[in-house]
């Protein structure tokens, strides 16, 4: 993420969540990266336990404040 007008300092963890075309809702159970702040920030949120059987995900970032919600949408083939 980059931006040059706030502070990139919230809670991945806290904020991130996957929806699947089955309706279940998936939470990250690890942030690999910065512990945040600053204008530029990036890492991997780790999800487990996510079926195989699931034709799209969508990714869902609710950071609150200056920022709109972003959502993500990937079909999986």
């Amino acid at each position: 993420m980059n931006t040059h007008s706030v502070n990139l300092d919230f809670d991945m963890l806290k904020i991130s969540k996957l929806t699947d075309s089955n309706g279940e809702t998936y939470l990250p159970a690890e942030w690999q990266g910065p512990a945040g702040g600053g204008h530029h920030r990036s890492g991997t949120l780790i999800y487990y336990d996510i079926p195989e059987d699931i034709q799209k995900l969508n990714f869902l970032l609710t950071p609150g404040g200056k920022f709109e919600d972003l959502n993500f949408e990937w079909k999986i083939q």
